[in-house]
């Protein structure tokens, strides 16, 4: 036996480390000049020339390795493998039309000169095992035919079977819940780039014994536009899930996993119902009694555009910052504690938003019919909310003034208005006879409503007063911003 003395194996094991660095290296450079030397794609051969779903086509040429997307006939197919920057494979899907083979890359695209032939193969059913009259949910049937890889779904009816093995002369598949009393088993395909099916002769019964889904795990709240994933058993039971009254789209189920999607625009706000799946044509089951649905919002603040707010005798004078509804007279006393500030036009023709704290000697000049809004909204008195036009020679209060004029609000928040002290006015207004008339078209507003500690930023687009007549019906067209 041959025996190594302790440096000998040393200086051999620092050769094998330094060899496989740089091994690494190399692959690593490679790798990295690959990256740094994208060109557009290059064919110069394909084989075969002809074929139908599921031929593999070898394409050869330079600059492969970063091919993107790949089209025969101006079809997208399927990029199987980018073997090496030379080679190529795609798999034909079975939409393709005959035509030219084009690859893109992120710098361009090629187009070869030869054409690929696309064939359209029909599938066939030659027997079904097992030779019965009806099958129920989970049975698997055996489907010999030929051709059957150019099928791209097998159905019972309407509803998708899962396959368990396929090949060209046989599928083995697993009946799916069907709510048709019959079906016959149906097989897509692509015929000359449209959709075609061929089906069984025979129409089988579509058996429904009552078997009750078993449930594992549910997750106790989704996102709107966001997949719920649920396991547990026989959850192919399951044709229909709510939330409350809504339905939701189902968009996969097997017997061990369902998932669902909770779809955008449901909701208005936040909400908590129950999560209920209907299984078995018609029994129920609540998923989960307390489930959570949230809404994305558009901004991580409310923001109402071109609001238009009039003044205590035009059409809607109360402002709700969260909502962003304005409201008339006779129905802003149901909505007290919602509301945020009003438009007003004082004695001397200056239209002016008021605090809700602050209209104690006007608010019976906002009527309703001819009552006055001090005999219905008293607790209205109660809200208190400050006001400061902020000012561009003041450089923390303009740089938030060209964050708002430049459409650069990230977020409301107390952090926002840092190094700009709290409002303090409990009013603000169009002084349009003054030199500096403190609000005008293109003034930006802090405000704060000190019972909900909210913060927001009022943008004066325009102001449509009557400065001749006192106009009570005068409006502002504003934007507004308030924190969540």
């Amino acid at each position: 036996m041959k025996k190594y003395s302790f440096s000998s194996m040393l200086l051999l094991g620092s050769v094998l480390m330094m060899s496989m660095f740089s091994a690494c290296d190399e692959e690593e450079f490679v790798a990295e000049n690959i990256r740094d030397l994208v060109s557009e794609p290059v064919i110069t051969e394909f084989s075969p020339s002809s074929g139908s779903a599921g031929t593999e086509i070898t394409v050869k040429g330079s600059h492969l390795a970063t091919v993107n997307a790949a089209f025969i006939g101006g079809v997208e197919t399927k990029v199987e493998n980018r073997i090496s920057n030379n080679e190529l494979l795609l798999k034909v899907i079975g939409n393709e039309v005959t035509g030219p083979v084009k690859l893109v890359n992120s710098v361009g695209e090629v187009v070869s000169v030869e054409t690929f032939t696309m064939a359209y193969v029909v599938p066939a059913i030659s027997s079904i095992v097992p030779d019965g009259d009806a099958f129920e949910p989970r049975d698997v049937v055996v489907i010999n035919g030929s051709n059957l890889k150019a099928v791209l779904g097998f159905y019972f009816g309407d509803v998708q079977a899962e396959v368990l093995s396929l090949s060209n002369t046989k599928a083995e598949i697993v009946v799916p819940f069907v709510e048709a009393d019959f079906a016959r088993i149906r097989l897509q395909y692509y015929a000359a780039g449209a959709e075609a099916y061929v089906q069984s002769v025979k129409e089988y019964e579509m058996l429904k014994p009552v078997i009750e889904p078993v449930i594992i795990s549910v997750p106790d709240e989704v996102e709107e536009g966001s997949t719920i994933t649920i396991t547990g058993e026989n959850l192919d039971r399951i044709s229909k899930v709510h939330f409350g009254e809504f339905e939701l789209v189902i968009e996969s189920v097997t017997y061990s996993e369902l998932v669902v999607l909770f779809p955008e625009g449901l909701l208005t706000e936040d909400a908590v119902d129950q999560l209920i799946a209907t299984h078995n044509m018609s029994h129920s089951l609540v998923l989960n009694a307390d489930f959570t649905a949230t809404v994305i919002p558009l901004f991580p603040y409310y923001f109402w555009e071109n609001i238009e707010l009039s003044a205590q005798a035009g059409g809607s004078a109360f402002f709700n910052s969260k909502t962003g509804m304005t409201y008339d007279n006779c129905s802003a006393p149901a909505v007290v504690d919602d509301l945020d500030f009003s438009g007003y036009i004082t004695n001397a023709k200056y239209f002016t938003i008021y605090g809700p704290h602050n209209t104690t000697n006007v608010l019976r000049n906002y009527k309703c019919g001819e009552t006055g809004l001090d005999e219905m909204m008293g607790s209205y008195l109660t809200i208190e909310t400050r006001f400061r036009v902020l000012s561009e020679g003041d450089a923390a209060q303009n740089a938030l003034i060209q964050k708002v004029k430049n459409a650069e609000i990230e977020d409301v928040n107390v952090a926002l208005f840092d190094g700009i002290s709290d409002p303090a006015g409990s009013t603000v207004a169009n002084r349009f006879d003054q030199a500096d008339p403190t609000m005008q078209a293109g003034s930006v507003v802090y405000f704060w409503n000190k019972v909900k500690d909210k913060r927001g930023i009022i943008h004066i687009k325009s102001l449509n007063v009557n400065y001749v007549e006192l106009d009570q019906a005068s409006t502002i067209i504003m934007d507004v911003y308030y924190e969540r």
